[in-house]
This record gives structure tokens, sequence and C-alpha cells, in this order.
């Protein structure tokens, strides 16, 4: 993300809901944000919500933030492009978009109505202001995005694939599939250019909506549903990603926010954690990387079976991650520069080892050869022993997972003849690129440790060369 000058955001469809809690957030990590809506004056929405976005705007400026609203109508192009065209003379830039804006179909008149006795322009609605819009909006917003290196977000939900009845429809779940194959598709795109983009899966929200329903959240928490969330929630998630300097390995996919928000230690405004739906509605949307013509899908998977890498399960990839992280703290142990940086991703990794400092993979490698390196009396100063243990590995798809480990930790160093004995936790999130498993993220923090100076008589020696 751009540094110079504040960070620049977009949220549309911000008048309530889930885009008002998302804009409250972002404005909150600093950003100046654009909200936009339809509705100016309050109680003159099209389902008589309450909520406007010169209201929103009031209530981030409250809170010491920043925020322009927009009067926009996402069914007409053209005031769209106005959208960005009038960002374009403010700012020069966008650093996030966040594709919110939906117009969604009326209630059925029962759960069991089929779609075919509904008002056709009712179905239709999400397909409009939803689908449609949100790739609008990116197409009017590339140029700017790219010029920061942003982010885009669509937020999406659980009916991409699966079907409640009463909730779900088959528009509904079309719009939101849909929704989660313009983030794939267009990360392709966006990714030369250093631009990111997700699909966030919310679970249910704690809006206008439910609350004039007249629904008890803490009610339906736990029976209804897995549980509930504030809007902001889905906002604190954003402005985590738009601030991982790994985003880029997670471009393309799509995510339930609460996992991400596990990831990045984010609670609730309550201060409690939000739970994933995954385990009742299923893992988000994935979509196969294939070969751009079959020619080159049947030489690779040529290659693969001479090779003996026939498409792995899922404890084959476990393994493999296991064997990755055994690999980097071999190549610690060896002082083997090159290993260790080959099992970081090639660009964009976040690496954080406390005090030592946080660092990108390769500036990583370069306070590895400064210190693992250094010499003393014609010998390595520093010998390290990294033992790993109790690997906890957790694949969110077939090319992405998060896990933590413990390290048993002993290092010597022979000029301040001192003996140091450690245990270290690591959280780790692991892609898959270029057919590899590769660290994108390594964070690391001390529970204790131990230095003891070497008795006088210690006689240590190495084979390191």
């Amino acid at each position: 993300m751009s540094e110079n000058g504040p960070r620049v955001a977009v949220v549309t469809g911000a008048s309530r809901g889930a885009g008002k809690g998302i804009a409250l957030a972002l404005a909150e990590a600093g950003m100046t944000v654009y909200i936009t809506g339809r509705t100016q004056t309050e109680g003159s929405s099209a389902d008589g919500l309450p909520g406007t976005v010169h209201r929103t705007a009031d209530d981030i400026a409250g809170r010491g933030g920043t925020a322009v609203p927009v009067i926009c109508d996402h069914r007409d192009d053209d005031q769209v492009r106005a959208l960005f065209e009038r960002i374009d003379r403010d700012y020069g830039r966008l650093d996030v978009l966040v594709n919110n804006a939906t117009t969604l179909s009326a209630s059925p008149d029962s759960p069991g109505q089929p779609f075919w006795q509904r008002p056709l322009a009712e179905e239709l609605k999400p397909l409009d202001v939803g689908l449609r819009s949100h790739f609008v909006a990116a197409y009017y917003a590339a140029p700017l995005l790219i010029r920061a290196g942003g982010l885009v977000v669509h937020t999406s939900s659980p009916g991409a694939r699966t079907y409640l009845p009463g909730v779900h429809g088959p528009v509904y779940g079309a719009g939101k599939a849909g929704s989660d194959k313009l983030a794939h598709d267009m990360a392709h795109e966006f990714r030369p250019h250093g631009v990111a983009v997700v699909s966030i899966w919310m679970g249910v929200l704690n809006t206008e909506q439910l609350q004039r329903g007249g629904l008890d959240p803490d009610r339906l928490a736990g029976t209804v549903f897995p549980g509930v969330e504030s809007p902001v929630v889905t906002g604190r998630v954003i402005a985590a990603l738009a601030g991982d300097p790994a985003v880029l390995g997670r471009t393309g996919r799509t995510y339930w926010g609460s996992e991400l928000a596990g990831e990045y230690g984010i609670t609730d405004t309550d201060g409690s954690a939000p739970p994933s739906y995954r385990e009742w509605l299923g893992a988000p949307s994935e979509f196969p990387v294939v070969a751009p013509t079959y020619a080159a899908f049947l030489a690779d998977r040529e290659a693969q079976t001479r090779a003996g890498r026939a498409d792995p399960g899922d404890h084959d990839r476990i393994e493999a991650i296991k064997r990755l992280k055994n690999r980097y703290w071999r190549a610690c142990d060896a002082k083997d520069p090159a290993a260790m940086r080959a099992c970081f991703i090639t660009a964009g990794a976040d690496i954080d080892f406390g005090p030592l400092g946080r660092f990108d993979a390769d500036g990583l490698t370069q306070v590895f050869r400064d210190i693992a390196l250094s010499t003393h009396d014609g010998r390595h100063r520093i010998l390290d022993m990294h033992h790993g243990m109790m690997p906890d590995i957790t694949l969110l798809s077939a090319t992405e997972a998060v896990g933590s480990w413990t390290l048993r930790f002993t290092q010597l160093d022979l000029r301040a003849r001192t003996q140091t004995l450690a245990a270290i936790e690591y959280d780790d999130r692991y892609v898959l690129e270029d057919g590899e498993w590769r660290m994108s993220k390594c964070h690391s923090r001390t529970l204790w440790s131990l230095t003891q100076p070497l008795s006088a008589d210690a006689v240590i020696t190495d084979n390191l060369g």
C-alpha cells in the first residue's frame, strides 16, 4: 500500500448494514473512506430501514475518522464512473475497494415458495446491484488501484455454495458464486500489477435488518446460527488484509471472514471471537489453477507422473508442509542461506521474529548472513540447533494452509562463551507456489529462555565448513 498521504478506500452500499460496519472499521484504521449509497434522507430507503450515507459519515466523523459520502446508484454506470473520476481528482489513487452494495430480492411468501412463483423483477435484483455492480466498480477503479498496489474485496456469503430455504435462492446463490469467481479471475489479471483480490464470506450480522425483525442475537447464537457478529468485524479483517505485506499470497481466494479474524487476532466489538460456519456450511469456493492449453496440461501431468507427484490428498499435503518447515530449520542449522530463502514465497513474505525484527524473506536472509555466518577466531561464532515439535497444520484449501509449531532451540555463542536454551512458538501460513509449498508468513514468540555460561573446560567442535 502507498505511504504517500492518507490511504483511500471505497465502500459501496454503506448507508447501513455490512457496508456501514466496514466503513467504520476502515476509518478507524486511519483511511479516508468514500461511502456510497442511495439513501439521502432518513427513512426513505426502499426497505424502510434506517440509515443514510450522511449518517454513516457523521458517525465516522464522531469517532475522529474521515469519510466522504457520495450518493451513487450502482445500477447507473455513469454514476459509478463519476465516483472514481472524483477520487482520481482528489487523491489520484485508491488503496482499497470494497464491493458490498447489493439489492436483495423480496422475501418469499413462505420458505417453500419456488422461484417461478415470485416476481421476476424482484428475483433479478441481486444480479444487477450485486454481481454486475461489483464488476463495474472494479472496472472503473482499476487504474487507481494499480497506482497504489491496492486491494479489492467482494463481500459474499456461503449462499455461493449452499442452499438454506427462505434464506438463499437460485439468483442469490448465483450472484454470490459469481462474486467469488470474479475475485478469482480478476486476481489473475491484477496480480502482475500488485493488486490483490479476495472474496469474504460473512456470517450472520447484527444489522438493522436483524434488529427490525426483533430477533435476539444471543438466542440465535448456537441454535439457529453458530453465532452472530458485528458488521465491524469484516471491516477490521479488511483493514488487516490491507496492511498485510503478504496479501498477494492470498489473492484470488475466498475466505470465511471469521477465520481470517482468527488468523489476524481480530475480535468483535465485545471482545469475542466470531465463530466459523465451516463445520455447518462447508468450505469457501475454490477454483483450480489450470494449464493454458490442453497440450500444456498433458505435458505437466506427464512430468508430475515421472516425478512421482500424483495429485496429493490432504494427508500428503500436510506431510509436505511438515517437510518444508523441517527443511527450513535444517537450513538454519547448516548455515545455508540459499536453502533457507527457498522456503519462503518469492515476494511479500511476512516474517516477524519479535526483538530480532520484522522482515520479508530477502531481509531475513541478509540478517541470517550477518549473524549466523559471523566468525570468531576463524570459526563460526554462532552454532544453532532447531528441533521443531508438535506441528498443528490446518488446510484452508488445496493451495493454502496455516500452522503452529513449538521449537526447542539451543544456541552456542563462542565469543560470549554462553549457551542459550529456549522454547519458541511459531505461527505460520503456507501457500502452494509453482507446485511447491512455501511459507508466506512466519511469526515467532519466545515463551521462555535460559542463558548460562559455558564451563571453562567445554570443548566445542563443528563440521559446518
